[in-house]
């Protein structure tokens, strides 16, 4: 039968284009309610295949599901620092504020032991028994290892003294100082057992900054013991350890061990490094004395120092310290206060860190880290130096001692007239004195006198002693 429709075929694509019945049908179909599907809410949609995917696990895959979410919770805890913070508030220290003014001291003899408010770093008096009396000398001499630092040091300031010169600066103090010789409680190696590389390139570095002959600027002498608290270089101090040499500069490095080995209050450690500059200052030598910042110590591998989480207990006590030993500085023309953070400590997101590359762990600098040390403590010297040659130029050398003929002048005047004698000099209306101690040879305190004079006139041979 023939086709009989009212259909019409297109000729060409010309003939297609130009009829739109074609558009018309497919318009109709798309408007057809057979293809226009119900609209779903994506949230509820959603909702609910979560709520099909924890039946399906609770269903097929109980234990890998109850082991995913223990998993899923421990991570989002440890991220967040919700552990870190609860075990913060149940073991961390109680930090007391305490409020007697050390900076105005003249004389170790207002260090009193009656006016510390709390004896260690958690606030308490009897959860440190290794803390030491901060204003007496504590020898460590049980210890193998330090006693040969100590001879080792002994050696090394007599081989100066034989040159018949006198240092440009002596470095005292604790590991930051020893490493700078290249051991650690008198052996090689960071771990005090084995040899060292990083060491023998520290010990290298500064042999070529700081002796002479070997294209130094500065001849300095570094005497220094691993885990050495004030007290104990108090006793090095007191035993001479540096032979009467004479520096122009004394340059501190001490404090840390006082706060994390026995565990010192931030007071009692405070008082145990004014106690080594005020026997520094009792030489009356003219020297200048440089106190060293205490350095950042980390409790985490991230080196973080505050901010949130960090928790650092050891920043916010080494920060109380220096801030107080920086107030010290200022009060005293003769005491210059060097801050180690500008090297050590750099600032990320508003958070402090330790910076990695000069850090070799949580505590102790790195080779590069005592290259950039090195480097600002010539800068902080040339600054020293010229401001004492500045000084002698003008005339004002600082202070002079009396001869023996002026002592004996003074003796027999009343405690007021004595108040009035100085010695000759400018002393920016601070007093200047030597004084001597005897004590018995278990080291009881007997007595202190007050003298003026030079060092070398109150020495004795140990066999005087």
């Amino acid at each position: 039968m023939p086709f009989t429709g009212a259909m019409k075929l297109p000729k060409d694509d010309n003939d297609l284009r130009g009829d739109d019945s074609f558009d018309e049908d497919h318009e109709a179909l798309f408007a057809s309610s057979t293809l226009n599907a119900p609209k779903v809410n994506p949230v509820i949609n959603c909702c609910v295949t979560v709520v099909a995917f924890f039946q399906f696990m609770w269903i097929f895959r109980r234990t890998e599901f109850l082991l995913s979410l223990v998993l899923f919770i421990s991570v989002s805890l440890a991220a967040t620092g919700t552990i870190e913070s609860y075990e913060h508030k149940k073991h961390s220290f109680k930090h007391h504020q305490f409020y007697h003014e050390y900076s105005d001291i003249k004389s170790p003899l207002e260090l009193k032991l009656k006016d510390i408010d709390h004896w260690c770093i958690d606030g308490s008096d009897d959860n440190c028994p290794q803390c030491d009396d901060p204003t007496h000398p504590i020898s460590r001499g049980e210890y193998d290892g330090w006693k040969d630092a100590f001879m080792r040091n002994v050696h090394l300031s007599n081989d100066f003294k034989k040159t018949g010169a006198q240092p440009d600066v002596i470095f005292l103090g604790d590991s930051t100082v020893e490493a700078t010789v290249g051991t650690l409680k008198g052996i090689a190696g960071l771990d005090g057992t084995t040899a060292s590389k990083e060491l023998d390139m520290i010990k290298e570095h500064y042999d070529k900054k700081f002796i002479k002959a070997q294209g130094g600027k500065y001849d300095a002498i570094r005497l220094g013991i691993a885990g050495d608290t004030s007290p104990n270089v108090f006793w090095r101090i007191k035993q001479n350890e540096m032979r009467n040499l004479s520096p122009k500069v004394w340059w501190i490095e001490v404090g840390r061990n006082d706060l994390f080995r026995t565990k010192c209050s931030e007071e009692v450690t405070l008082m145990g490094v004014l106690r080594v500059v005020e026997e520094l200052v009792s030489k009356n030598d003219g020297a200048t004395i440089v106190i060293n910042s205490i350095l950042p110590t980390a409790t985490k591998n991230t080196l973080q120092l505050d901010g949130n989480y960090a928790h650092n207990d050891m920043w916010k006590s080494i920060e109380e310290v220096n801030r107080r030993l920086k107030k010290f500085a200022q009060k005293h023309h003769h005491v210059v206060f060097y801050d180690a953070d500008e090297i050590f400590v750099e600032s990320r997101y508003k958070k402090k860190y330790i910076s990695k590359k000069l850090y070799a762990d949580k505590v102790h600098p790195s080779f590069a880290g005592y290259k950039a040390l090195a480097s600002s403590q010539l800068e902080f010297l040339d600054s020293i130096m010229e401001k004492r040659k500045n000084k002698a130029q003008t005339g004002n050398e600082g202070p002079k001692t009396q001869n023996a003929n002026s002592q004996s002048s003074t003796q027999g005047n009343t405690s007021e007239d004595q108040d009035k004698i100085t010695p000759e000099g400018d002393y920016d209306g601070d007093d200047y004195y030597g004084y001597l101690s005897l004590f018995h040879e278990d080291d009881d305190f007997l007595n202190t006198f007050n003298l003026y004079g030079n060092e070398d006139d109150f020495l004795w041979d140990d066999d005087d002693w």
